[in-house]
């Protein structure tokens, strides 16, 4: 059996996903959010998120700005606005390979329609604690795998 995995993941507040796109310098190691979601009075309702991709990068502004999988995020948002959060995951504690690891945990049990990644359930070695805080909506606040 692999190692035991334990992250306490805090959200970011949604941004939109042009904005994430047009950031430069280097963004933080991490998993990023791709939600559709709407303004209500202001402010992005969480009642109206709807989770589209999971996923996980080096850095996460490059890889949100030049996705494979922007093209199946556009057409699911049908009318709401593509946002984007991320949960920073130290470089010097998690590498890509458990990052991948909560990746796939997240998607097991959240089932985006986007991406195709562990689609067929958790079969890594490692078993992985998930703690989720600050903005996590539509997440749940605790997963294990």
């Amino acid at each position: 059996m692999g190692r035991s995995l334990r992250v306490d993941l805090t959200w970011s507040p949604p941004r939109s996903h042009e904005e994430i796109k047009k950031e430069r310098g280097r963004g933080p190691p991490g998993l990023y959010l791709i939600i559709a979601g709407k303004r209500i009075a202001g402010k992005w309702n969480e009642g109206t998120f709807r989770l589209l991709d999971i996923g996980q990068a080096d850095d996460v502004h490059l890889r949100i700005g030049a996705h494979e999988r922007e093209d199946c995020w556009h057409p699911r948002a049908r009318g709401s606005s593509l946002l984007v959060k991320i949960a920073e995951v130290p470089e010097d504690e998690y590498d890509e390979t458990d990052r991948r690891a909560l990746v796939c945990c997240l998607r097991v049990a959240e089932r985006p329609p986007c991406g195709d990644e562990c689609r067929d359930g958790y079969h890594r070695a490692e078993s992985v604690e998930i703690s989720s805080g600050g903005e996590m909506a539509p997440l749940k606040s605790r997963y294990a795998c």
